[in-house]
């Protein structure tokens, strides 16, 4: 599935709390679930306030850290798909885009 032209934003049920600069966690005031976040979710997190989809938000981590892009993508897929399932990020509907 492309999801390239997917953006998403954090869902706001989603409370977040910073530790320090390194951890965070995010609790979804609705379902209870909870998402502990290390410094790269951070960083794809605060991007997501902005409603930015795959390319930007590896656009971002790539910039941020010093890392592979092809491993920067497979990274966001995979976090994007897991706070997907924790409903703490929501897609972008074409008219809030």
């Amino acid at each position: 599935m492309n999801t390239d032209h997917i953006r998403y934003q954090q869902d706001p049920a989603a409370i977040t709390t910073f530790l320090n600069s390194d951890e965070a966690v995010i609790v979804h005031a609705d379902t209870k679930l909870s998402y502990a976040l290390n410094a790269t979710g951070i960083a794809i997190w605060n991007l997501l306030s902005q409603g930015h989809g795959i390319n930007e938000l590896t656009n971002g981590i790539c910039t941020e850290f010093d890392v592979d892009r092809e491993q920067a993508r497979d990274g966001v897929i995979h976090f994007i798909e897991e706070l997907l399932s924790f409903r703490l990020i929501v897609p972008l509907r074409q008219e809030e885009m």
